[in-house]
Order: structure tokens, then sequence, then C-alpha cells
């Protein structure tokens, strides 16, 4: 559903060097660099603002910031391969999705291999 009353959530990515660079400050010094940079966008944001929290993909152990960048076109002609079961191996990850890159794309392509393996269309 919508969320409800009249706050919101501004949620804001940052890719490539401008990620890595954004690594290196502690908690509260990047929340407040990212609050100063959108306040450019969204005036009086700095004012609204009541908390923050931050994710890096860079930092993760097993993700290390990768994720797959399809050019324009591969998805349509890579797609039906990437999913493809071999035997009894299934394949799921966002790279396997209609959404790669995105954590919508990853929970996308584990449920259709569960259901690969459940014996479900």
């Amino acid at each position: 559903g919508l969320q409800k009353g009249t706050k919101g959530i501004l949620t804001a990515y940052m890719t490539g060097e401008y990620a890595e660079a954004m690594d290196g400050p502690d908690e509260e010094s990047l929340l407040k660099e990212v609050v100063k940079q959108a306040d450019q966008i969204y005036p009086s944001l700095r004012d609204a603002c009541e908390r923050g929290n931050s994710f890096s993909w860079t930092k993760d152990t097993w993700a290390r910031g990768a994720w797959a960048y399809v050019a324009p076109g591969d998805t349509t002609t890579m797609l039906p391969h990437l999913h493809s079961k071999e035997g009894r191996v299934h394949f799921a990850g966002d790279h396997t999705s209609p959404w790669p890159g995105w954590m919508q794309g990853a929970i996308h392509s584990g449920l259709r291999a569960a259901k690969e393996i459940a014996g479900k269309p």
C-alpha cells in the first residue's frame, strides 16, 4: 500500500567512481553530504530531513559493488539463455531477470527458480 501521512522517503543511488568516493566518510558525514546535494534539487530538504541510512554494496563481502550491466537489447536476446536450467542446475540472480542490477530482479529470479524446482508454472 501507499505510505500514510505527510512524510516521505527519498532514495538516492550512487554508482561508479562517485559511489567509491562516498564510501570513505563515516555514516554521519555521508548522510550530511547526500542531504546537502539533494537540497540543491529539492529546496528545503535539509530542514525537513529527520534521519537517514546508507548501505554500500562495494563494502558487501559477497557483492563487492558488482552488478550485471546490459546494453540496450541484451535483455531481449540473452535473457532466455541466462535463466535456462542445465539438467538439475537452476540459475538465479538479478542478471537472470528482466531487472538486472536491482533487488527486484534477484527476488524475481529466486521465485522463478524455486517454481521451476517445485514443478509449478
